[in-house]
């Protein structure tokens, strides 16, 4: 919301300059550099809208991971014995599978989703 409001008070004072005219002047008698606050709003505008960008991003990737991960833990913990790769009984792939998604979070969820949930979907009681 904070972004929102910050470009709409930039292309207000925007127009204000523009319609001076007085952004190159003051340029020009400030012996080539800008008066602060003066033509610089553009500028700021663009760097508030990408810092709120740049903090969307991590936030979105993060929330998928967290969310991935216990999809995951939820799976593995679920699953049977015959249902991993292996098929062996007294094999510990369950204990495995659950501390490398519990010890590496959301790059163990994706690595046990694309070796064990997606090849070998579970079966439904």
């Amino acid at each position: 919301m904070g972004c929102l409001a910050t470009r709409s008070t930039a292309s207000d004072a925007e127009r204000t300059i523009a319609s001076e005219g007085s952004a190159g002047d003051a340029a020009g008698s400030m012996g080539g550099f800008m008066q602060p606050g003066v033509g610089d709003v553009g500028a700021s505008a663009a760097f508030t809208s990408l810092c709120c960008f740049g903090y969307m991003v991590p936030v979105a990737v993060s929330v998928t991971l967290v969310v991935l991960w216990i999809i995951a833990l939820v799976d593995v913990l679920q699953r049977t014995d015959a249902e991993f790769p292996s098929h062996q009984a007294g094999s510990n792939d369950r204990l495995i599978w659950v501390l490398v998604v519990l010890l590496l979070n959301g790059i163990g969820a994706l690595v046990y989703y694309f070796l064990v949930m997606k090849p070998y979907p579970r079966r439904r009681r």
